[in-house]
């Protein structure tokens, strides 16, 4: 069982954070309270740093049901967008032969679980109602000599031969008890490589806008 915040997490963070010139999509902070916001702001600053109980943040993003699997081979949790397989595998496909003999693609939407004490097999709590929360999404283009290149516009052709880098990353919550919040359950990252231009991702789909959504 993969630990979110000890070995898949922070790696996610920095990932995003190197390539954070390439970012085409970013959630909005459109607003916070803290209980001691209540009493003046006495203390608020010192509280910030440690006593998270009773805030709230509210983002603003694009949100997405979704399912879970176990992954046997690796006893792997994965996340999978609108509960469909498709947006977790990659474009590329592998051949790994043997007595399979045959192309196979690869699982590119990695999914940290923040409760490590979870078990093989068991779902998490409230799994029926989970949301995929994009926070941030980033693209750009590699030529043939590796060389990196901002990605092109609607309309503008890629030349012959570049591909095209896609990441996206954000977190998956389930329903919190206050009525209307959410509660963060794990963090994923996707990271694919195409020939070509842009993709399409689960955030992309008719009905998906940008909405106010309140996170405990």
């Amino acid at each position: 069982m993969q630990l979110g915040s000890d070995i898949l997490d922070f790696p996610f963070r920095s990932t995003m954070l190197t390539n954070r010139a390439r970012t085409t999509t970013r959630a909005a902070v459109v607003g916070f309270h803290h209980p001691k916001m209540d009493g003046g702001g006495e203390g608020l600053e010192d509280a910030m740093l440690h006593d998270f109980a009773g805030m709230t943040l509210t983002l603003r993003a694009r949100r997405v049901p979704c399912g879970f699997e176990w992954w046997d081979a690796f006893k792997m949790l994965y996340v999978l967008p609108r509960g469909n397989i498709q947006w977790v595998l990659g474009a590329k496909k592998n051949w790994i032969g043997g007595a399979t003999q045959e192309w196979v693609s690869p699982r590119v939407l990695k999914y940290a679980h923040d409760d490590p004490l979870l078990a093989f097999g068991e779902m998490p709590p409230d799994a029926d109602r989970a949301c995929m929360i994009l926070t941030v999404a980033q693209a750009w283009h590699v030529d043939e000599k590796k060389k990196e290149h901002a990605l092109k516009g609607d309309g503008e052709e890629v030349p012959e031969g570049w591909k095209t880098v896609h990441q996206y990353a954000g977190i998956v919550v389930v329903p919190a008890e206050r009525e209307g919040a959410w509660k963060r359950i794990g963090s994923f990252i996707f990271d694919d490589i195409i020939v070509g231009g842009k993709i399409i991702t689960p955030f992309d789909g008719e009905g998906v806008v940008d909405e106010d959504l309140v996170l405990v």
